[in-house]
């Protein structure tokens, strides 16, 4: 197979909006049904979202190539972006499970295979995250993904993400695409395009890094202006560069943290192809059992 034939049939995240999993889902029996099948050991790659830097930022978004102005279509997204500064800056210091199944894939059309279920214990705390008691497939691991070990990795859904799309150190420009709905909320969707210079958008394959650019869109309510979904996808990736491919997805809906109800990442996919390969990984993470944290907290989770 031609690097070229690979990419025309890479596969891709962008099929709306996913589909809840069904309780009757048992990810232990699939890993346990795929493992003997398992084609390739997974590779150590990771995906972040590191802060944009602090700067004076202009007053308005760039939208269908210029400012918003009177046109409420893209009056909304600049609506959005100030929604989202109010929303990064409230969030309170939390904590909650985050499961992530890891998939692979060694052959196009792609045929996913669970490899192994990894959850963790995320603490979001004075705009920072952290993960504990990490286990894999249920088993204690010492081995913490984020900062190396096998399999596909990505950190940066709880704010960081959201708060760079709209940063004026990314410079994305947004043009408007249609309408949609995400968990039964009407929304106004919107494509946006970040040039490499501006990317804050990681890849590490292998102790190799690139900040590639990007293009994608986003779901906003059109009532509230607030975030509901975010697709991105990394174009004009190097020829020498590991990864030919890379997409994530991420979801957002309300979440009850105490007495309050917060607007907070509830699902995410992530999607890494090899260079001029089939082979490809795939995260679906899950994110539950959201609580406040703080010195105060006695939440345990598990039986």
């Amino acid at each position: 197979m031609t690097a070229a034939s690979a990419d025309e049939e890479a596969p891709t995240l962008k099929r709306g909006i996913p589909k809840k999993r069904s309780d009757d889902d048992d990810l232990e029996k699939q890993i346990e049904r795929d493992a003997a099948g398992n084609p390739v050991a997974p590779k150590s790659v990771a995906m972040v979202t590191p802060p944009a830097q602090a700067a004076q930022a202009p007053t308005r978004l760039v939208v269908n190539g210029q400012a918003p102005g009177a046109d409420p279509k893209a009056a909304l997204i600049d609506r959005a972006k100030d929604v989202a500064n109010e929303w990064v800056g409230r969030l309170p210091n939390f904590l909650c499970e985050q499961f992530t199944t890891r998939y692979m894939s060694d052959q196009r059309p792609a045929d996913w295979h669970a490899q192994d279920v990894v959850s963790a214990k995320v603490i979001y705390e004075d705009g920072r995250e952290r993960y504990e008691n990490i286990s894999i497939n249920g088993k204690p691991s010492k081995v913490d993904p984020a900062k190396g070990g096998e399999g596909a990795w990505s950190q940066g859904e709880f704010g960081t993400m959201l708060a760079d799309l709209f940063s004026p150190m990314t410079a994305a420009r947004f043009q408007t695409s249609g309408d949609g709905q995400v968990a039964g909320l009407s929304a106004r969707i919107y494509d946006f395009t970040v040039d490499q210079p501006h990317s804050h958008w990681r890849i590490i394959p292998s102790g190799q890094h690139y900040d590639p650019a990007y293009r994608g869109s986003i779901w906003v309510d059109k009532k509230e202006a607030r975030t509901l979904r975010i697709e991105e996808e990394a174009v004009d990736l190097p020829k020498e560069f590991p990864v030919d491919h890379a997409e994530m997805t991420i979801d957002y809906d309300f979440v009850a943290i105490g007495t309050q109800r917060v607007l907070l990442p509830v699902k995410a996919e992530v999607l890494m192809c090899q260079r001029a390969s089939p082979i490809c990984d795939r995260n679906v993470i899950e994110f539950r059992n959201y609580h406040k944290y703080g010195a105060e907290s006695t939440v345990k989770f598990g039986p």
